[in-house]
C-alpha cells in the first residue's frame, strides 16, 4: 500500500485530524463472559454503531468552498478518486521508484504494528523495496525532494493560503496489514491513498476528553482487541 500525507493546518482528505486509531499491545483477556460490556476484547468502537456522516464528494471543491464547508466547521470528507491525478498515481510502482530513486536513504520502522518507543532503521530504497512484500517492515519518510516532482496539490489547496500552512508531506509504504497507535495529531492531515485500502477511526473534537490520551504511554491500547476493563 502506498500513502501520501500532508500535515498542516487543514482538514483531513478523509476525516479530521483528531485521533486515528490501530492495534498495539495484547488485551486482558481475564475477564468472564457475564462481566463483559458490549464491545470488550473486541476492535475499537464495537461498543456502538458509527455516529455522524462523512460526505463522499466525486469532485474536489473550489477552495472557498473547501474552507467553508469542510475546514471552518472541521467536517471530515472523502474526496474519492481525487489521486487518480496525481502523477504518482501511475508512475509510482515498484521498478520505477528503483529506476529512479533507488540509491536514497530511506526510514523504515520494524513491525507492522506501531511501536513508537522502537527506533527507525535507514535502508535505500532499493533495500527497502527488496524485502519489504516479506519482512515485518515498512516504509514512512518525508518525502524526499528528488520525488516531490512526482507529487502534487489538489486544486482545493492551490490558493487562499493553504500552502504556506504545509508543514510535511510524508509517505508510507508498506505490503499491507500495518497498524498504528491511538494517538492525537497537532495538525490536521490529508491522507491521499494511492494503492491499497486504509481504514480510519476517529473521534470529533467535542468529545475528546473522553480519550485520556495520559495513559497511552503505559503500552497503548490494544485496538483490535479493546480492554474495557482498563480503559473505561
Amino acid at each position: 500500500m502506498v500513502e501520501v500525507s500532508f500535515w498542516g493546518m487543514l482538514l483531513c482528505l478523509v476525516t479530521p485530524g483528531l485521533h486515528a486509531a490501530a492495534a498495539a499491545t495484547a488485551a486482558d483477556d481475564t475477564v468472564s463472559q457475564h462481566q463483559q460490556p458490549r464491545g470488550h476484547l473486541q476492535p475499537l468502537g464495537a461498543h456502538a454503531p458509527p455516529t455522524g456522516k462523512v460526505n463522499i464528494l466525486h469532485e474536489v471543491p473550489h477552495p472557498v468552498d473547501f474552507f467553508k464547508n469542510y475546514v471552518k466547521p472541521s467536517k471530515p470528507v472523502v474526496f474519492k478518486g481525487a489521486g487518480k491525478f496525481l502523477p504518482s498515481f501511475e508512475k509510482w510502482t515498484d521498478t520505477y521508484l528503483r529506476d529512479h530513486f533507488g540509491d536514497l536513504e530511506v526510514e523504515v520502522e520494524l513491525g507492522k504494528k506501531e511501536n513508537r518507543s522502537q527506533g527507525l532503521v535507514s535502508l535505500t530504497l532499493n533495500e527497502f523495496l527488496d524485502t519489504y512484500e516479506e519482512d515485518d517492515i515498512y516504509l514512512v519518510e518525508s518525502i524526499k525532494a528528488e520525488m516531490k516532482g512526482d507529487v502534487g496539490l489538489l486544486k482545493c489547496l492551490q490558493c487562499g493560503g493553504f500552502t504556506r500552512l504545509i508543514q510535511d508531506a510524508i509517505i508510507w509504504y508498506s505490503s499491507g496489514d500495518t497498524m498504528s497507535v491511538l494517538h492525537f495529531d497537532n495538525v490536521d492531515n490529508i491522507n491521499c491513498v494511492l494503492d491499497g485500502r486504509k481504514e480510519l477511526f476517529v473521534v470529533d473534537k467535542k468529545d475528546s476528553h473522553h480519550i485520556d490520551f495520559d495513559r497511552l504511554e503505559e503500552g497503548f491500547v490494544a485496538i483490535m482487541r479493546f480492554t474495557f476493563t482498563v480503559y473505561w
